[in-house]
C-alpha cells in the first residue's frame, strides 16, 4: 500500500481543545461566537480521524496478537494434551493458562477487547455532535437572512 495513503496517522488534535468541546455546557450554546462553533466542528472532525486510526490500529493489533496467539498454542498441543482435555479449544485453554508467554499475550487481547467494547458506536456520536454543531450554524444563518430580510 502507499505510503501516502496513511498520511492521515499523522493527525493529532489539540487534546485540550477537544476536551473543551466535550466538557461545553451546551446551555451556553446561544451565547459562543459563530467562529468558535465552527472551529468546535473542525476540531471534533480531525479528532474523528485520530479516533477512528486509534481503534483500527487496536482492532489490527489484537487480530495480530489471536493469530499469534493461536499458532503458539497449535504447536504446543500433543496428542495427550488433545486426548485428556477432548477439545482443541480447551486444549488451547490449558496451554494458555499454563504458559507465562502465551497467558500474557491472552491478556493483552482482553485488554484490547475491553477497550473495544468501551468505545464501540463512540464514533457516531462524534458524527452527531458535529452535525449538531454545523446545525447549530446554519440556524443561526438562517436567522440573520431572515432578519435582514424583514429590514427591507
Amino acid at each position: 500500500m502507499d505510503r501516502d495513503v496513511l498520511v492521515f496517522k499523522n493527525t493529532k488534535p489539540n487534546n485540550d481543545f477537544v476536551d473543551e468541546v466535550f466538557r461545553l455546557d451546551i446551555r451556553t450554546l446561544d451565547t459562543i461566537d459563530d467562529r468558535l462553533i465552527s472551529k468546535y466542528a473542525s476540531v471534533l472532525s480531525q479528532y474523528l480521524i485520530y479516533f477512528k486510526y486509534q481503534q483500527n490500529s487496536a482492532k489490527a493489533e489484537m487480530y495480530r496478537l489471536q493469530r499469534k496467539l493461536e499458532l503458539s498454542t497449535t504447536q504446543l498441543i500433543t496428542k495427550d494434551i488433545l486426548k485428556q482435555y477432548k477439545t482443541k479449544r480447551d486444549a488451547m485453554s490449558y496451554l494458555t493458562a499454563n504458559t507465562k508467554d502465551l497467558y500474557i499475550m491472552d491478556g493483552k487481547i482482553e485488554d484490547l477487547k475491553v477497550e473495544l467494547i468501551l468505545i464501540e458506536g463512540i464514533d457516531k456520536t462524534i458524527q452527531e455532535y458535529i452535525a449538531t454543531l454545523k446545525r447549530e450554524l446554519t440556524r443561526r444563518e438562517n436567522e440573520l437572512w431572515e432578519t435582514r430580510m424583514e429590514r427591507k
